[in-house]
This record gives C-alpha cells, sequence and structure tokens, in this order.
C-alpha cells in the first residue's frame, strides 16, 4: 500500500551549496504541496550571512541575519502559505547551504508499527527508470528480516506522474505503482514467507520515475528487537523505538588490540555484556596546557557518550538484550571546546569546513586527520581538536599513549561509494552488493 506519512521529517534539500546574493539556491514550488501552516521548516549552514525568503515576497523574508548563526528555524504561516506552494523558496547571502528539513503535518495516514531496521538511507533520484537502487542480501540478512515485517520505502516526488517498482534479485515485481499521487510519500509492502526468502536469497531492486528515494527501511507491529548499522541513518529506528525496551544487534566490529570508539543510543552495565573483556575508557578531564584528554576506566555505558575500547578478541557485530533506546542529542564527553570527543550514531560526512579539526583513530593507534567528503560510521566516535593546538594526546588511567595528532594522515574511514556511471549510490563499500564501484576516485571490485 502507498501512503503519506504523518508528521514525518522531510529533507527539502541535503547536499553543501554555496550561496551568493545574485542567484543563490531555489527549492522548488512542488516540494511544499503538502505543507500547512504551522509546519517547521529548519536550515543548517556554514557562514557569516543569509537571508530566505518566496520570490514574491522578497521584501518580507522569513529569515534575515548577518550574525552567522549554524542554525535558523521558522513556521510557515498563513500569510506565505499560498505563495510558498506556487513559487517555492529562495535562498541568498554569504554562507553554505547544508540542509532544509520541514515538518508537514498535512499527510494523515499513520505508517504501520515502528521501524526496527534501516537498509537504506542515502537519498537518491531514480529518475526515469535510469538509476537502480540496489539493497545488498547480507544486509536483509543481518537486519533478521521475517515474515510479518513490512518493507517501507520513504521517497519525495522531484517531478509530476511518479512511479515505483521493487523487485527481488531476479527482476520479479514484488511491489508496483504506475501513478503514485502527488500527495504520497511512502510506501509500505507486507512481506510473506515467500517475498521473504527471495530477497534473502539475493539482492533487493528499487526502481522508478520522479522520485528521490530518502531511505528504506523494515517495521514491525510486534517485534522488539532492532538493528542499527555502521552504514545508514538509524535515526528512524532510534526516534520510533525512543523509551522502548528492546533487544539490539549493532552492525560494526570492534577490532583487537587496538583502540575502538564507541557510542551507542542506550544504557547499559559493562560487566556480562558484549563487552564483558574489553577495556572500556571514559573521558575523565582535559588538561589544555599539556594538549591532553585523560581518560578512566568506565564500569557503565550512558547513551549519547563517547568512549574507547580495546578488546583480547574481534567482536562483530555484538548484541545487547534489553536496553532502553534513548533519542537524547549527543553531548560532546570532554566539555571542553578545544578538545572534543563527540560520538555518532549514524555515518557522519566531515565537510570542507570541519576538514582539519576531525580526527579520528587509525589502524595503528594514531590520532589522524579525517579529509573532508569523507564518512565516519556510525556507532563510533571522532576528535575535534581546535586549530591553534599542535598536537593532543590520550592518557589513559596514567599511562601517555604514542597517539598524537599528526597532519599527513591518511583518511581512517571509508568514503563515498559511486557507481561507474558517477551516481552517488551508497556511503559504505561493505554494505553494497558485488560489483565495480569507484571509491576516493579508484576502482574497486567488490
Amino acid at each position: 500500500m502507498c501512503l503519506s506519512m504523518s508528521g514525518s521529517t522531510t529533507y527539502l534539500f541535503k547536499g553543501e551549496q554555496t550561496l551568493d546574493w545574485s542567484g543563490g539556491v531555489k527549492i522548488d514550488a512542488y516540494k511544499f504541496a503538502k505543507a500547512e501552516a504551522g509546519d517547521k521548516v529548519t536550515i543548517n549552514v556554514t557562514g557569516t550571512s543569509l537571508k530566505v525568503f518566496v520570490p514574491s515576497l522578497w521584501k518580507k523574508p522569513v529569515v534575515e541575519d548577518y550574525n552567522g548563526a549554524s542554525q535558523y528555524n521558522f513556521t510557515i504561516t498563513d500569510n506565505i502559505l499560498s505563495a510558498l506552494k506556487s513559487e517555492g523558496l529562495q535562498f541568498q547571502g554569504g554562507a553554505t547551504l547544508l540542509s532544509v528539513t520541514a515538518k508537514f503535518s498535512g499527510a494523515s495516514t499513520p505508517v504501520t508499527g515502528k521501524a526496527r531496521a534501516c537498509l537504506f538511507s542515502t537519498p537518491t533520484e531514480v529518475g526515469n527508470w535510469s538509476t537502480n537502487i540496489d539493497i545488498a542480501s547480507d544486509v536483509i540478512v543481518s537486519a533478521k528480516v521475517q515474515e510479518g515485517d513490512y518493507l517501507r520505502i520513504n521517497f519525495e516526488h522531484t517531478g509530476t506522474g511518479a512511479q515505483i517498482k521493487v523487485a527481488d534479485v531476479n527482476w520479479n515485481a514484488i511491489y508496483e505503482n504506475y501513478s503514485v499521487a502527488d500527495d504520497v510519500d511512502a510506501c509500505e509492502l507486507l512481506l510473506n514467507n515467500e517475498m521473504v526468502e527471495n530477497i534473502k536469497a539475493g539482492d533487493l531492486h528499487i526502481q522508478g520515475k520522479n522520485l528521490c528515494i530518502e531511505n528504506v527501511a523494515l517495521a514491525s507491529e510486534s517485534r522488539n528487537d532492532i538493528f542499527l548499522s555502521e552504514a545508514f541513518d538509524n535515526s528512524v529506528v532510534i526516534n520510533e523505538n525512543k523509551d522502548t525496551q528492546v533487544d539490539v544487534a549493532l552492525q560494526r566490529t570492534l577490532k583487537v588490540d587496538v583502540w575502538n570508539t564507541f557510542s551507542v543510543p542506550f544504557n547499559f552495565n559493562i560487566e556480562g555484556s558484549a563487552l564483558n573483556d574489553a577495556t572500556v575508557m571514559k573521558v575523565k578531564s582535559v588538561d589544555e596546557h599539556n594538549a591532553t584528554i585523560y581518560f578512566e576506566t568506565a564500569t557503565t555505558i550512558e547513551a549519547g557518550k563517547a568512549y574507547m575500547v580495546k578488546t583480547n578478541n574481534t567482536i562483530e557485530n555484538p548484541s545487547f538484550t534489553g536496553v532502553t533506546v534513548n533519542n537524547a542529542p549527543i553531548a560532546n564527553s570532554t566539555d571542553n571546546d578545544h578538545f572534543q570527543f563527540v560520538g555518532t550514531y549514524n555515518p557522519k560526512m566531515v565537510t570542507e569546513t570541519e576538514a582539519g579539526t576531525v580526527y579520528g583513530i587509525s589502524g595503528v593507534n594514531t590520532l589522524a586527520k579525517i579529509k573532508a567528503n569523507t564518512s565516519i560510521k556510525g556507532m563510533r566516535a571522532y576528535f575535534v581538536v581546535d586549530t591553534n593546538m599542535a598536537t593532543a594526546k590520550l592518557n589513559f588511567d596514567g599511562e601517555v599513549t604514542a597517539i598524537d595528532v599528526i597532519n599527513a594522515a591518511q583518511p581512517v574511514m571509508g568514503g563515498k561509494v559511486y557507481n561507474l556511471n558517477g551516481q552517488l549510490v551508497g556511503e559504505c563499500l561493505s554494505v553494497m552488493p558485488k560489483g565495480i564501484y569507484i571509491v576516493g576516485g579508484k576502482k574497486v571490485v567488490k
């Protein structure tokens, strides 16, 4: 069935676009088809100035600021609603536009159950049947798909006359709709046993016309287990299961005899958990004068906090039973602006602005710079070091490590994945189906 998602967050723009005072960036009118008075719009930018307005109402901008904030919010009013739906929204200024999201209340039909696993989260335009979205079978199997789960596909319209098709590995259609209504922004498919076995046996394919596929998830009305992947945006799973006790399976590996960063959206006691035999460290304090972050042994994990973990044996895809999901915002674990240690539940792309200040742990326990347009995997953490600091050290219970900030480091995280046509198809090569891809400007065979 197709449905509209009530109160869902919709991406109106996502990327990195430099604005100016002549043309700027415009969000087309059709993207506001479901807008109503009272709906909220959030704008994320970097820069010094921003002006946002409906073209015919340019003398009354919804945002006008010259102080360089990083986020702006405005409420759609009756005064601009009609013009917004017919003209769209214009952005100008001395800033870089990063994203624009909205919470539209115009949709009325709720989604079924709760999302329990994200299978795809790289917004991709399918064009006129020209681009396939392929979801690897091992990702579907890892998410423990079962009969009775719902396959939920969220999308945005990029034009009129939208169409969509979902097919199994042999291109047998399991869902088709060649006249998707303009006010519909999601499809849900109840999976029977035959469908489950087919998509576990091979990749899942999505095609269409005039749609941008935002994400694909598994949902359930009765299950109490969720799957959080290092490769996908887990926000919908975390938000829909907040304050709920669940069993969690992580798709990530903690490597042996090296420091791994770690952050999850739930609390648990380390003793008796999947990390029982690991050394787990939390931030104790920061000494700015000696450029040192001090760590101490942790006995519990707190949601949203960043940790360092060293294991005696490789821990692959750890699971945690009976934990309560917490969707509170992630905070800097050091409480220090010059030396930060920040967790992330979702893949984080390092922007041009952040490059030079963001660091990760390399395979040889070196604190290495992460290059621009490189993705940090989810359920990890990263360091942010002030550009005025020439070095930084980590001190574990009195033992100063050889982890120093170095400038000529290779990226420590995987980058964006493109097909041979140059189209972005993913953020992590490890979850892509077998094939030939372009990663970091080089051809890679998986």
